[in-house]
Formats: C-alpha cells, structure tokens, sequence
C-alpha cells in the first residue's frame, strides 16, 4: 500500500475516529464520575467541560490539516481531499452533537 492511500484513508476516518473516542471518553468519564461521590458535582462538571474542550480542539486541529493538506494537491486528489474535509466537518458536528448534553444537562 502506499503511503500517499494511507494518508487519504487516515484524512477520511480520521474524523469519526475522533469522534468515537471522543463519544467513548465523554460518557465513560461522565458514568465514572457519577460513581465517585464528589462534593457538590463542580468538580465533576470541570472534567466533562475540559474533555469537551480537548475534544473540539482536537476536531479543529484535524479539520485544519485535512484543509491546508487539500490547499496543494491538484486535480482528483483535490477533491478527495474535499470530501474528507465534509466528513471532518460532519465528525466535529457529531461529536458537538453528542457531548454537549453531558455538560449541558444535569449529571447523574
């Protein structure tokens, strides 16, 4: 396989990748700290909201390379490469999507 088809398969996954690890990570922590009594749940909130931040953070750094690997690749690559930002995009709204209500609603 060559490098250059491994790199076009990581910029595809790699979204929904994060995605699943990010989605795994959020509720692990959030079902680990409801079994840990922490004292009035502030503390538990500032996990859940740094994950979440790590998360969204890792998404646009993600977004970002798939974007600037996109800006210097000619024709067909081009529009794989446009694809594999849509997907990017769609994974970041996802994982937006599905973590917002473990900091938004109320834990445990």
């Amino acid at each position: 396989m060559r490098r250059g088809s491994v790199v076009d398969a990581a910029a595809l996954l790699g979204g929904f990748v994060l995605w699943s690890i990010a989605f795994a990570a959020f509720y692990g922590a959030h079902g680990l700290l409801c079994s840990v009594d922490l004292a009035g749940g502030f503390e538990r909130r500032l996990v859940l909201v740094a994950l979440f931040v790590a998360a969204m953070l890792a998404h646009v750094g993600f977004a970002w390379w798939v974007a600037a690997r996109g800006r210097t690749r000619p024709g067909a690559a081009a529009g794989l490469d446009r694809i594999a930002l849509a997907l990017a995009l769609a994974a970041l709204a996802a994982t937006l999507w599905s973590g917002l209500p473990v900091i938004v609603l109320k834990s445990c």
